[in-house]
């Protein structure tokens, strides 16, 4: 069934400002026709796909650029611009770390494996050491650093051959030296060395009055003692032989020094009376015997 137009209601409805865009339109026939030509060509060479999910990733974009999205791409680009205009004004700088790139980049990687294996911190310490040391070093402490750097290099010129090889055995008994060195130190303290000092004063006294003459006199009365030592030894052991011993005994008792300090005064008397006592008459017995023996014995 052929459907039929109605031209007299398509009229009424156009009125005249739709008859005026009606009119434009079909001026603009033949740009579009173009435009749905270029369409067919995007739409058969794919373009068209590309496009139109270009747009709805702008979409998605514009979607996601909120307020604070934007002012921070405008700080970026801001930021961006100012590095611009500053290598813009150093341009030479640049184009020589462009030029040194394969160096620049050796020494980054470097730089990573310093870090990586922990050397870089041991650098960093080091130069904040070298730092500190810098700022202690005034006037005075270079002085003070250099005379005495002066005064070791004169020691070191000093040293020859002979003493170098001594200086290294030395060094290689550092051990040795550390251990006397800790007893030295504790004899210090527990005040052994100044005995020790003192003794070694003494004798080097004692070797400095050790003249010649006083060797010789001192030769002859160790002779004397030697010889007379066995005698004296002699008539120890017979002094100390049991009977005689006990006389010794009994004449540095407290009774005999108690006589002895005080004695009594005997008359002809008080000696016929003292020649009852018993004691008396075995003391006069004593004595009477030993008289007897020393007259046998003693031949002039």
């Amino acid at each position: 069934m052929a459907t039929e137009v109605n031209l007299e209601k398509v009229m009424a409805k156009l009125d005249e400002k739709k008859m005026e865009e009606l009119a434009n339109f079909l001026d603009h026939v033949s740009t579009l026709n173009e435009v749905l030509g270029k369409v067919a060509q995007l739409k058969d060479s794919g373009a068209l796909d590309v496009l139109i999910n270009f747009s709805y990733g702008a979409k998605s974009l514009r979607d996601a650029l909120n307020d604070d999205a934007i002012q921070s791409i405008a700080d970026m680009l801001s930021n961006m611009m100012v590095i611009a205009g500053s290598m813009k004004t150093r341009q030479k700088e640049i184009e020589d770390i462009l030029a040194n790139a394969d160096a620049l980049k050796d020494a980054v990687m470097r730089l990573k494996a310093l870090k990586d294996s922990g050397t870089l911190d041991v650098l960093v310490n080091m130069s904040y050491a070298l730092k500190s040391l810098r700022d202690a070093l005034n006037d005075d402490a270079i002085t003070n650093l250099g005379n005495t750097i002066g005064q070791l290099m004169d020691v070191l010129s000093g040293i020859n051959p002979r003493s170098a090889e001594g200086l290294k055995a030395i060094l290689a008994k550092a051990p040795e030296l550390n251990e006397v060195i800790k007893r030295v130190l504790e004899l210090k303290d527990s005040g052994t060395l100044d005995v020790l000092v003192n003794m070694s004063y003494a004798l080097k006294s004692l070797r400095d009055a050790l003249n010649d003459d006083a060797i010789t006199n001192l030769g002859t009365t160790l002779s004397l003692i030697f010889d007379f030592l066995p005698k004296g030894l002699e008539f120890l052991n017979s002094v100390m032989r049991p009977p005689l011993s006990e006389l010794v005994e009994v004449l540095s008792g407290e009774e005999a020094l108690k006589v002895l300090s005080k004695p009594e005064n005997v008359t002809l008397g008080k000696l016929i009376t003292l020649m009852k006592d018993p004691d008396i008459q075995r003391g006069l017995g004593v004595m009477m015997g030993m008289l007897k023996v020393i007259g046998k014995n003693f031949r002039p």
